[in-house]
């Protein structure tokens, strides 16, 4: 039979091998805490993206109005999912009232 060698004792040590290089990997999506650190990311990288220039400029170009807008539309939407969870949760305390 094969011994089970115990490797809690032992203490691991470096020995400068590199398994798998992540120095140029980039994060495919938005991040937690929010979108302006992939756009740090991307202008160290390539400071004269045409594409990122255009996104400057247009949220430069955005008015008052415009950003009131957005966020009405985004309140709107938020009120609208609690809505639909508050109608479930009623018609489910309803049918819970009916059946009892």
């Amino acid at each position: 039979m094969a011994k089970n060698k115990d490797y809690t004792h032992e203490t691991e040590e470096d020995d400068g091998r590199v398994i798998a290089d992540m120095s140029g990997v980039e994060p495919a999506a938005p991040s937690l805490f929010g979108f302006r650190s992939l756009m740090r990311s991307s202008r160290k990288n390539d400071p004269d993206d045409p594409e990122l220039e255009a996104r400057r400029r247009q949220a430069a170009e955005m008015s008052g109005k415009d950003t009131f807008r957005y966020i009405l539309g985004a309140v709107g939407a938020g009120l609208l999912i609690a809505g639909v969870f508050i109608a479930v949760f009623g018609l489910f305390i309803w049918l819970l009232c009916t059946v009892w």
